[in-house]
């Protein structure tokens, strides 16, 4: 077996030496076989949280929109990182009232860009799970930024 990566931005391709692997499957795995990595689950939630953003924003029914980020809710509470921050974060940005709708559109479009893209943009007060994104001149920027509205 040997892998092949394609580097996003210069699009060059990598290919791994071919090593040889014995997969065995048995009918009762022992518990050390079943074990979730929590980094793994960490990242599932992020990435599963992306794209349920995308969906919801992508869903023109409001009702139906809301529906599919609490499905998402009951996802991450049901993983074994459920009690992480980040994902506590996620799950307090999920289920966040905006005030109008387009406040909620606006605020989880730009989360959804943010968790895609592993990057930190603007984000709104009420989304803190984005904020693992930013750099520290990110950071200066927006609090400054607050202590001028105060």
């Amino acid at each position: 077996m040997s892998i092949t990566y394609v580097e996003p931005n210069s699009n060059q391709t990598f290919n791994t030496q071919p090593v040889s692997f014995q997969l065995v499957r048995v009918l009762n795995p022992l518990n050390e076989h079943l074990q979730i990595n929590y980094t793994l689950d960490l990242q599932r939630n992020r990435v599963e949280t992306a794209h349920a953003l995308k969906l919801a924003m992508e869903e023109y029914d409001y009702k139906r929109s809301l529906a599919l980020l609490k499905a998402q809710v009951e996802k991450i509470q049901a993983s074994v990182s459920a009690q992480d921050p980040f994902c506590q974060s996620l799950i307090k940005d999920l289920e966040y009232h905006y005030p109008s709708e387009q406040e909620y559109r606006s605020s989880h479009h730009n989360a959804y860009m943010q968790h895609h893209t592993e990057r930190g943009t603007y984000f709104p007060v009420s989304t803190t799970s984005t904020t693992r994104y930013q750099n520290d001149r990110q950071r200066l920027q927006a609090a400054h930024y607050k202590s001028k509205r105060s």
